[in-house]
């Protein structure tokens, strides 16, 4: 199973960056 954690960090990381744009 995947850890939570680690597929929301990445897509976490991904939403800081877009809404910085």
């Amino acid at each position: 199973m995947v850890d939570l954690h680690n597929v929301l960090e990445p897509l976490m990381l991904i939403l800081d960056l877009k809404s910085v744009m």
